[in-house]
């Protein structure tokens, strides 16, 4: 078995923990890999679906780790339990995440790592409920570009653009980065260039014009 980018970035990520809460776990691949590399030394694997947890429970019997992870048809932390201390969420959407977390008693859990599949602006708001962004980097899989935002229970305010473009992302401006924004400008400017003169597209010239501040960022003297 053999991760992608994405997962394999998680796994340096939670490097050093004692046990992994997975959510939306699938086939309880990351948990395994996390075993077997001695990344941390036990875990939950969670999955809101019957098919999926099946699927994962024998995936982890096979590897020969029965003991060491629970698989468990939950929804988001409903089956977390005091020997967590670091909890994945991947593959949904920003908003998604930030609901399962905002409000809800995250127990022991000292480190999160979360690559949503869209809006991670949305994530980034957990900022107002207790969270802190220690970590951003741009994680390529498939061909496509994936933000990971990791984040430990502690203080920070952001402004709007570090709320929509990541405050750490925006402070080191990796190239791959950078790329990701280029090509949404492009794509964004390639589709007004299609829309009728008279059609209202506000929310795009507004996305556009905020992207292009970020990049003229870098050419300032």
């Amino acid at each position: 078995m053999r991760l992608d980018a994405r997962l394999q970035s998680i796994l340096e990520a939670i490097q050093g923990f004692n046990t992994l809460y997975d959510i939306g776990t699938d086939h309880a691949f990351l948990p395994i890999k996390a075993i077997e590399q001695g990344v941390v030394k036990s875990a939950i694997a969670v999955d809101n679906k019957k098919q999926p947890a099946a699927v994962a429970k024998r995936n982890v019997k096979a590897a020969g780790f029965e003991d060491r992870i629970r698989v468990l048809v939950a929804e988001g932390l409903d089956a977390l339990d005091d020997t967590c201390d670091v909890a994945v969420m991947a593959g949904v959407g920003g908003a998604t995440i930030r609901n399962v977390f905002k409000n809800h008693d995250t127990l022991n859990l000292k480190r999160f790592v979360f690559q949503p599949n869209t809006h991670p602006d949305r994530l980034r708001m957990l900022t107002d409920y207790g969270y802190c962004i220690i970590d951003e980097r741009i994680v390529h899989a498939q061909g496509m570009p994936y933000v990971m935002i990791t984040m430990e229970k502690g203080s920070m305010t952001l402004n709007e653009q570090e709320r929509l473009f990541g405050p750490i992302l925006l402070k080191k401006r990796p190239k791959a980065f950078l790329t990701m924004l280029e090509s949404e400008r492009d794509y964004i400017a390639g589709v007004l260039d299609t829309l009728p003169a008279n059609v209202q597209a506000d929310a795009l010239k507004e996305r556009l014009l905020k992207i292009e501040e970020v990049l003229y960022e870098g050419h300032r003297d």
